[in-house]
C-alpha cells in the first residue's frame, strides 16, 4: 500500500528547516552563555532562555499537527483548507520565534503569533466539532 501525503510532506519539510534553524540558535546561545560564564539553568541568560522556550514550544506543538494534518490528508481532506491551516501553524512558529528572539521577547512577531494561535486552534476546534472530525466515520 502506497500512501502519498504531498501536503503534510512539504510542510514537514518547511518545518524541518525553522527546528534545525531553532537547535543551531539555541547551541549559538548555549555556547555564548558558557563563555560568559553563564550557568545553564541562570535566569540571567535571557536569550538563552528564551531559545529554549522557543525550542520547546516547537517540539511540544509540531509533531502532533503533523501527524494530524497527515491523518486528514490520509482521509481525502479538502487540500485547500489544509494547506490553509497548515499555512497558518507554520507561520504561527516562525513569528513566535522571531517574536522570542527580540529583546523583551515581545518583538513584532510575538503578537502576530498569539493571533495565528488562536487561529490554528480555531480552525481546529471547527474540525472537530463538524462531520468532517478524525474520529468520525465516513458516512456513505
Amino acid at each position: 500500500m502506497n500512501i502519498s501525503l504531498p501536503i503534510t510532506t512539504t510542510y514537514t519539510g518547511l518545518l524541518s528547516f525553522r527546528k534545525i534553524c531553532s537547535s543551531g540558535s539555541t547551541w549559538r546561545c548555549y555556547v555564548s552563555a558558557k563563555k560568559d560564564g553563564i550557568a545553564f539553568d541562570s535566569r540571567k541568560y535571557s536569550k538563552l532562555l528564551a531559545a529554549i522556550r522557543s525550542h520547546g514550544n516547537f517540539i511540544e506543538y509540531v509533531p502532533l499537527q503533523l501527524m494530524l494534518a497527515g491523518l486528514l490528508e490520509i482521509q481525502g481532506f479538502n487540500s485547500k483548507y489544509l494547506q490553509f491551516i497548515l499555512a497558518i501553524f507554520t507561520i504561527g512558529r516562525i513569528s513566535h520565534a522571531i517574536g522570542l528572539s527580540k529583546h523583551n521577547h515581545l518583538g513584532p512577531g510575538r503578537p502576530s503569533d498569539e493571533v495565528f494561535r488562536k487561529e490554528h486552534l480555531l480552525l481546529f476546534w471547527h474540525l472537530d466539532s463538524s462531520e468532517t472530525c478524525l474520529y468520525c466515520s465516513p458516512q456513505s
